[in-house]
């Protein structure tokens, strides 16, 4: 069998990058069954954890899950329910110092998602818990899901058996609820918030497993950890606090298990979207200026999402020597019925009638089979590829208007590439310089690499808001405040080389430059200076941290890079204590009834003592060894 490298799966068919096409080919080996650990979503990172990885029932659970946990026999008699299997789990890791970490469908890298001991995948829990007793001429209501739902299921289910919608969605719903909460995942829209903003509860299992409900309210951080420090395994403690609730809106995984979050919903709507081409010419010796008209563009009703991709590199232009091709997309609310039923995605001539969504929505394109051939044969005639970038934005363009439900209107990637990508969040008034300065890495890249970015920038507004982790929040580091940001999105196909430097050298830039904050669920490189010096409300946060995860139970590579712990606290180990088999005392919850919830996939029914014995243990322990390999170090770019 291969070894697995940062680019590479334990595959029969070795690297990943010279086989695409047999990605990801361990899923269903059977050589793997029970045995593989967890990747991420493009395969780049590995989790083996050393305990075991554990998906939770939303069925009852009526034997000891964990090795090494032991319940009692009257509550395994009576069974587990999904938020008691996270209780148990929480505490039994608290008594055993285990590190424990919750994952949804691993759609993020920098080891968000690592862990040393225990992995838990919460994408079992997939109900909307609300009941469906919607009345007429409600204009919102508040609606609470399980935090490892997919945000595609969700927002259909929302649109189909509630009449609702969110807000906003991002351009890629292949995430879980909590996943997009946890890293402040965004839309586009000059009066649309990152998703996390529109939060109003969030149900939370911490360590010592204690279940915390947290609400918006007026109580401090100090009142909320005295009122904690007087709760015990197995109870419940109910939170009202706007501070708490806006850290852990975007908690990046660090405070607990989230076990189902509620959102302010809206009536559901549809979207009539245009996709128009728009040249940026760029004048010799002057610098990079959007057109005159362009800030009417996005400045629309409240209504209004906008979004555009512009190619790094230019063409040639007879008028003014050079031109940046641009593709603008913009959507209004429409009562329209839908113009496509999007039933023929690999339908070759859906994108050519009237009412398509284009090209680029097609299966054929979004691929990484389609990926890796227009790779190759731009490595072999480098002299094609700006005539290619032009070919990129002019399959996204269409001559008809495309109506639809709104999710399927911003939904741009079907996730179906697996792309490596960074992101920054830069004040919109910045928005020319930052983008001039990523041209001329660009450029200087390419002239030293012979290495072309053939994918177009992607840039998408978003409304501030005052959550202390959100990229997007309106307190800048210089005590001013910002009202709109440019998130500035850079991908890059798999196989291409010196992405890590290149990527480095943006960051740097635009962070030195332009106080940019990275993605938190993308390719960055911040460290603990670079996160107090970009986030003036990083104290507060940091004080919801400690009170929920004072024994570090949460933490992972990921936090101890970014400075939240210690690597100390992180590596060790307890030799000295003997280990903690499970508290003995029973705990009685209050559970969600089965028949108040809506299961997309599986019947809610509970199954039986025997039914779960044939079905065997839901633990996979990880114990594959593996080996490490690098890519050739690229010299970083000067600008």
């Amino acid at each position: 069998m291969g070894g697995i490298t940062h680019s590479s799966l334990v595959c029969c068919c070795g690297l990943r990058r010279n086989n695409q096409c047999c990605y990801p080919c361990s899923a269903c080996c059977n050589n793997f069954k029970d045995k593989a650990p967890f990747y991420n979503f493009d395969g780049s990172e590995a989790v083996d954890p050393l305990v075991c990885v554990f998906k939770p029932s939303k069925n009852l659970i009526r034997r000891n899950f964990v090795p090494g946990i032991v319940i009692d026999n009257a509550t395994l008699r009576r069974g587990l329910g999904p938020v008691e299997q996270l209780t148990y789990l929480c505490k039994y890791a608290q008594d055993n110092h285990f590190k424990v970490k919750a994952v949804g469908k691993g759609m993020s890298w920098n080891k968000i998602t690592s862990t040393r001991d225990i992995l838990v995948v919460m994408t079992s829990l997939n109900r909307i818990l609300t009941p469906r007793n919607k009345s007429k001429g409600d204009d919102s209501r508040e609606i609470e899901v399980e935090g490892g739902m997919l945000m595609k299921k969700f927002v259909r289910a929302l649109d189909k058996k509630y009449g609702l919608a969110l807000p906003v969605v991002g351009s890629f719903l292949g995430q879980t609820v909590a996943g997009a909460l946890s890293t402040a995942t965004h839309g586009s829209g000059y009066h649309a918030q990152t998703m996390s903003a529109y939060v109003v509860a969030v149900r939370l299992i911490i360590g010592g497993g204690i279940q915390v409900i947290i609400r918006g309210g007026n109580e401090s951080i100090h009142q909320c950890q005295q009122r904690l420090s007087q709760v015990t395994f197995g109870e419940i403690l109910e939170i009202n606090s706007d501070e708490v609730l806006k850290s852990v809106s975007v908690s990046l995984g660090a405070m607990g298990i989230i076990y189902s979050v509620t959102f302010a919903c809206i009536p559901t709507f549809r979207l009539k979207e245009a996709r128009i081409e728009l040249d940026m010419p760029v004048q010799p010796d002057q610098p990079f200026r959007v057109p005159e008209n362009f800030e009417n563009l996005y400045r629309g009703p409240k209504d209004t999402y906008f979004s555009f991709f512009i190619n790094q590199t230019p063409r040639t232009d007879p008028e003014t020597g050079f031109a940046h091709d641009a593709v603008y997309l913009q959507s209004h609310k429409t009562k329209k019925s839908p113009t496509c039923g999007g039933c023929c995605h690999a339908c070759c001539a859906w994108w050519c009638l009237p009412g398509g969504r284009g090209c680029s929505d097609s299966c054929c394109c979004q691929g990484d089979i389609a990926a890796s051939a227009v790779l190759g044969c731009i490595r072999n005639n480098p002299h094609c590829a700006t005539k290619f970038n032009t070919c990129v934005l002019d399959s996204m363009t269409r001559s008809y208007p495309f109506h639809a439900s709104y999710y399927k209107v911003l939904e741009i990637s079907k996730g179906r590439t697996h792309v490596r990508t960074a992101e920054f969040a830069i004040p919109i008034d910045v928005m020319e310089k930052a983008l001039q300065d990523i041209f001329q890495i660009t450029a200087k890249y390419k002239s030293l690499y012979v290495e072309h970015q053939i994918l177009p920038l992607y840039c998408r507004l978003v409304k501030s808001d005052d959550l202390p982790l959100s990229p997007a929040n309106k307190h800048r580091p210089d005590g001013t405040t910002v009202e709109h940001y440019m998130y500035i999105e850079l991908p890059f196909l798999p196989g291409t080389y010196g992405v890590e430097n290149y990527l480095e050298l943006i960051e740097n830039t635009l962070v030195q430059k332009y106080k940019a904050r990275p993605h938190w669920g993308k390719n960055h490189n911040l460290q603990y200076a670079t996160i107090k010096a970009l986030y003036p409300g990083l104290e507060t946060w940091e004080k919801v941290y400690r009170m929920f995860n004072p024994d570090k139970i949460f933490d992972n590579d990921f936090t101890v890079r970014c400075g939240f712990c210690t690597s100390e606290d992180y590596a060790y180990i307890d030799t000295t204590t003997p280990m903690v088999a499970c508290p003995t005392q029973s705990i009685d919850m209050k559970m969600v009834s089965t028949d108040e919830v809506v299961d997309l996939e599986n019947n809610d029914n509970i199954k039986s003592d025997k039914e779960m014995e044939d079905k065997g243990p839901d633990v996979t322990n990880s114990k594959v060894d593996t080996e490490k390999s690098t890519d050739d170090n690229l010299t970083t770019v000067q600008n």
